[in-house]
């Protein structure tokens, strides 16, 4: 799987198109935008670790404007979507797992205090 397979992004039960804009001269203003009306998150073409940082961002204003209020500040945004970004690239195994769960809905942690006994 790349990041160009990534095509449809669900937030809040809300369906976004995520499409990547080919050329950098095509019309964003910035690496990435949310068009809620649309329902379309568009993103300029970069490397991989790049691309999901932006993505993380314009979720982020997602949240922003559906959970509190538009009370996230544009700096507040980019830091928060950085630090999630590099804790998940950081942590594959931590990835995994959040993958894992999503596709089976179980956790495979096993809870190192079940193997002790009183």
């Amino acid at each position: 799987m790349d990041i160009n397979s990534i095509t449809e992004i669900k937030a809040d039960g809300i369906r976004y198109i995520v499409r990547t804009e080919p050329s950098p001269t095509l019309g964003l203003e910035a690496d990435g935008q949310i068009n809620y009306d649309q329902q379309q998150i568009t993103i300029k073409n970069t490397k991989p670790a790049v691309w999901l940082q932006i993505l993380w961002h314009e979720l982020l204003h997602h949240i922003s404007c559906y959970r509190v209020g538009n009370s996230l500040t544009e700096d507040t945004i980019d830091a928060i979507a950085t630090g999630i970004n590099a804790i998940l690239l950081d942590n594959p195994d931590l990835t995994m797992e959040i993958w894992q769960v999503a596709e089976t809905g179980n956790f495979t942690i096993e809870d190192a205090d079940a193997d002790e006994t009183d």
